[in-house]
């Protein structure tokens, strides 16, 4: 016996994913119990057009009705998941929504018939999202106004990737590439040795980290000390 529909049942529940459809000529709509618990709507009777239209956010109603015409249309055929925002019905609370539509057209006449997809509520997502952006914000914010950079070494090619402060700290000009051998020139005499030292010591010690004071010597005389913190990833 063929289980698919249970197995697909089985998955969205698994995963929260409410799964809706739109009968396009009676207007019908018919939500999953998931779907109707995302929107916060009642467990049972009717889902509507105007429902679904009032629980979306007002900012984002019109992208949501453009998707639906563009889906519905024959020549078009939108189907691109797409997020937005509601207001749930029974709590009011600003819930993200991610969903995904797809139409299905008559044969004879290529009209839209039906049209049905997924919705899934992504606001944990999106709340980490903003926090990730805040907090590296923050990050870039702190690293600037403290004349720190940062930095990472490929050791396998030995490419430098650094933040816009590792030039200035090192002495290169803004718009400078500097290889790992140019950034080695800056050490002085005997440091580059003291660092790798430290670092293989670090290794015996089952330690993937250091911390040590570097001392520069640019090539017009310049010294500088800074003080250097690496982690190996």
């Amino acid at each position: 016996m063929d289980n698919g529909p249970e197995r697909l049942r089985i998955a969205t529940e698994a995963a929260r994913i409410g799964v809706w459809e739109w009968e396009i000529a009676t207007n019908a709509m018919d939500y999953s119990p998931i779907a109707r618990a995302i929107y916060g709507f009642p467990p049972t009777g009717p889902v509507t057009f105007e429902q679904v239209r009032d629980v979306t956010h007002p900012d984002d109603l019109p992208r949501t009705l453009g998707m639906a015409q563009r889906a519905l249309d024959p020549l078009v055929r939108e189907n691109s998941p797409y997020r937005y925002r509601i207001y749930r019905a029974n709590d009011h609370q600003l819930r993200w929504i991610l969903a995904y539509g797809e139409a299905e057209f008559a044969e004879a006449d290529q009209t839209a018939r039906r049209y049905l997809g997924t919705i899934q509520d992504i606001t944990d997502q999106i709340i980490a999202e903003q926090a990730l952006i805040e907090s590296e914000a923050r990050l870039r914010l702190a690293i600037e106004v403290s004349d720190m950079a940062v930095w990472e070494v490929n050791l396998e090619t030995f490419e430098v990737t650094g933040s816009p402060q590792l030039n200035s700290l090192c002495g290169f000009p803004p718009d400078a590439r500097p290889t790992f051998v140019d950034f080695q020139s800056r050490y002085a005499p005997g440091e580059f040795d003291r660092v790798q030292k430290i670092g293989a010591e670090a290794e015996a010690r089952g330690e993937n980290h250091i911390q040590t004071v570097i001392h520069q010597l640019w090539p017009d005389g310049t010294e500088r000390w800074l003080l250097l913190r690496a982690q190996v990833a």
